[in-house]
């Protein structure tokens, strides 16, 4: 039995196409995950008139500014927009009214949110609030 040659079976064929189909599916997997493409991000820019606007509606005393809030990011987001007074006017802000607000936008729209000021005791020259918008992750 010196010049026999013991012969593969079909069963051992079918064994080795399933293992290189499993690492190949394995290395794919591996290759996909390191070059997935990144979370795309959503940035808010905020620029704000520096002149006082008509109040909509009006509100006796005040004086209101429009904020122009644009996503130049590549994805939609929720912004978390907070207001507040700046060191040019002092300011309170009307009764029963917010100074943050939840402004959602599409990637590339714009939306303009009007801030009440109304001047704090005996201050003059009211200047336009400070505006930052930060994105909110759900």
């Amino acid at each position: 039995m010196e010049g026999s040659q013991q012969r593969t079976s079909t069963g051992y064929h079918v064994a080795v196409a399933v293992l290189l189909v499993l690492i190949l599916t394995a290395v794919t997997l591996i290759v996909s995950m390191a070059v997935r493409p990144a979370q795309q991000s959503a940035i808010a820019e905020v620029s704000t008139d520096q002149q006082p606007t008509r109040c909509h509606p009006a509100v006796p005393g005040s004086v209101c500014f429009d904020n122009v809030i644009h996503n130049a990011g590549a994805a939609a987001a929720n912004f978390l927009c907070n207001v507040s007074s700046t060191a040019a006017g002092q300011a309170a802000f009307t009764a029963g009214t917010s100074s943050s607000t939840m402004v959602y936008l599409q990637a590339g729209n714009v939306v303009t949110v009007q801030s009440v000021v109304t001047p704090a005791g005996g201050a003059t020259g009211v200047g336009p609030p400070l505006v930052t918008c930060a994105d909110i992750r759900s």
